[in-house]
């Protein structure tokens, strides 16, 4: 049976400090730190930082570490660097290493009465027990684990302790003892609720029960699990990103018997009124029975799904359901079914798209509401303080209080008549300004669902499109308008209406062209480096429409008869240019093929917008195929 490994728990678990920071950083504070403990816990965090990146390279830091550690006296920090540098010796394969390391630790620990460091020992050295199929032993440390974390007076600490007792005893067979230790174990993170303990312990408790087929207990902990992920989700529950991560079908797996299970956890999960669990499940069933063939079963189950996800308050995942929906019509040849519930998607998306709009103009409304009470507040005081300057006069002379009275009346008059010109000016111009806003907010959305409509029409004409040639036009046609499409979808939907995030929307722009033309990406690979944070629409249409022209044509011809490969796209900033690179590392083409490309409608296309943004273009042919632009001047 499948189970995480507790050595990879710990890495897991060190590795958050080390993630605060980055390598970067790190690396300066090393250079200036001196030769003490807190360089100590610098090369301690960058080690496994590095354990990520370069496991060699994070070996060696943790062994400088140590060394330190040793050199200054500083037993702790040899203690925790011994530790650390045992979780990656373990993990490069060196057991004898490994239990070497662990063994010198326990003997600094126990010297020095370090409990703190002994439970954590103590229960690497169970781990290690357990993996050499020793589980008396691995269970005796366990015993010790625990007993030092009370002693030390940290209790919460046992949640690791009971998980590995669960471990041991799922290995020996002993399901009611692994049962037992898994919900002590929950019993103790739920006291706290620390996300990373808490969600990775519901997790391995779901599989444990999903491989048991206790589906009641099954779906009880999907729900908590579920509800726990939407806690740390600013925009709902947050289904869609751990959505299919919950079943654990064997890889052989069939439909039939996919469908089976999932029948039985949907049971399950309707008794108990499990409805978050219940819409996750009907979604994945859609998904199962359309990869399966079974249209028919695949619309009820993503209408089911739908349904459920707008009762929960899932609309965004409502929209995925319909758009499944009318793309399963629209295979069967149903074609006013599925427009009608392409209809539908876009009738949602454009509710959440009003809805994004009506929060953020509500929110400029507090804004100006607040500025607003805040200037008559100050007015009022303004008042207040002139009205103490003259009882202050009064005390001086009759003839002093006089002529302070009408000086401070006439300038509290001229500064009241001024601040209310002012106000009036300002209410005008912040609402004419949060008017011309939402205007431009708007006239992108429309640009952006004209857009779509093209595509969708697009889509609809090439099914009645049987030459192969022409239906691949229209693909590429399709291909640019989604190009243009996202930006504006990306406009609307931002606080910046000028400029576009570029990392989010290459990526997007990139799975639209792996979706359209069906590439496994695990036969072709995308590798991508960004560095250019935000760029102008001006920028971004033409670039986006070469990014759709490269990218596309090395889907298309650098990989043929199912040929393994990669394509790079990187795209960075340096000295106010913008440097674009697509490169793939595919078949290249011959000299003759290279006048012909270069003498496509795609490429005249790519020739065309260069020169709009005025770039220098270059071409290189080799193992693969090369094209790079320098823009300079680059908003």
């Amino acid at each position: 049976m499948r189970k995480w490994p507790a050595l990879v728990f710990f890495l897991l678990l060190y590795l958050a400090s080390a993630q605060a920071s980055t390598i970067d950083s790190l690396l300066l504070k090393l250079t200036a730190a001196k030769e003490d403990t807190a360089k100590v816990w610098l090369l301690n965090d960058l080690g496994m930082a590095y354990s990520l990146r370069n496991m060699d390279s994070s070996i060696m830091m943790l062994r400088q570490a140590a060394d330190l550690s040793g050199k200054l006296g500083f037993h702790r920090g040899t203690v925790s660097s011994l530790l650390r540098l045992a979780t990656n010796v373990g993990l490069k394969g060196d057991p004898r290493e490994e239990e070497s390391l662990l063994t010198e630790a326990l003997q600094i620990s126990l010297k020095h009465g370090y409990k703190q460091w002994l439970g954590k020992t103590y229960l690497k050295i169970a781990d290690v027990n357990h993996r050499n199929l020793k589980p008396d032993s691995a269970l005796y440390y366990c015993n010790l684990a625990e007993k030092a974390n009370l002693e030390w007076g940290n209790e919460y600490d046992n949640w690791h302790v009971f998980n590995a007792r669960a471990t041991i005893y799922n290995a020996q067979g002993d399901m009611e003892k692994a049962e037992q230790n898994y919900q002590e174990a929950l019993r103790l993170t739920s006291q706290k609720m620390v996300r990373k303990d808490h969600g990775f312990l519901l997790f391995d408790m779901l599989y444990w029960y999903f491989m048991k087929k206790d589906w009641a207990k099954y779906s009880e902990i999907s729900e908590q699990y579920l509800k726990f992920m939407a806690e740390g989700d600013n925009k709902g529950i947050g289904q869609d990103a751990i959505h299919g991560i919950l079943y654990f079908f064997d890889k052989n797996a069939s439909t039939a018997s996919k469908v089976k299970t999932l029948n039985a956890i949907l049971k399950q999960h309707e008794s108990l009124g499990n409805r978050i669990s219940l819409a996750n499940t009907y979604k994945l069933l859609g998904e199962t029975l359309r990869e399966g063939g079974d249209l028919d079963g695949a619309v009820l189950a993503y209408k089911q799904a739908g349904a459920l996800n707008r009762e929960i308050g899932m609309i965004d995942t409502e929209a995925h359901c319909a758009l499944m929906v009318s793309e399963l019509y629209e295979t069967k040849k149903d074609f006013p079914n599925a427009f009608a519930w392409y209809k539908k998607y876009q009738a949602i998306e454009d509710s959440l798209n009003t809805l994004a709009v009506q929060k953020n103009f509500s929110e400029l409304e507090v804004k100006y509401q607040t500025g607003k009470m805040e200037a008559e507040i100050t007015q009022q005081q303004l008042k207040l303080e002139a009205a103490s300057l003259a009882r202050r006069n009064l005390a001086i002379t009759v003839g002093a209080l006089a002529l302070a009275v009408l000086g401070a009346l006439g300038f509290l008059y001229f500064k009241s008549k001024t601040n209310k010109e002012l106000a009036a000016k300002n209410g005008i111009i912040s609402k004419a300004l949060s008017e011309k806003e939402l205007l431009l907010r708007e006239i992108h959305h429309r640009v952006k669902n004209n857009l779509q409509v093209i595509s969708s029409l697009l889509h609809l004409q090439s099914k009645y499109i049987e030459d192969e040639k022409a239906m691949e036009v229209m693909r590429e046609g399709r291909n640019r308008v989604k190009s243009m499409a996202l930006i504006h979808q990306d406009l609307y939907q931002n606080d910046n209406l000028t400029s576009v995030e570029v990392a989010p929307y290459l990526t997007k722009l990139t799975e639209s062209l792996f979706q359209s033309y069906n590439i496994d990406p695990d036969r072709i690979r995308l590798r991508s480096e960004v560095d250019a944070p935000r760029l102008d629409v001006d920028t971004l249409i033409p670039l986006g429409l070469i990014l759709n022209e490269l990218v596309s044509n090395a889907l298309k011809h650098a990989f043929p008869d199912e040929r393994v490969g990669e394509v790079a796209v990187s795209l960075k900033s340096l000295e106010n240019a913008l440097y674009l690179v697509v490169q793939d590392n595919g078949v290249g083409f011959a000299e003759q093929q290279k006048t012909k490309f270069e003498k496509s409608f795609g490429f005249e296309m790519v020739k065309t917008f260069a020169a709009k943004l005025k770039a220098k273009l270059e071409v290189e042919n080799g193992e693969g195929t090369l094209v790079r632009l320098v823009i300079p001047q680059v908003a």
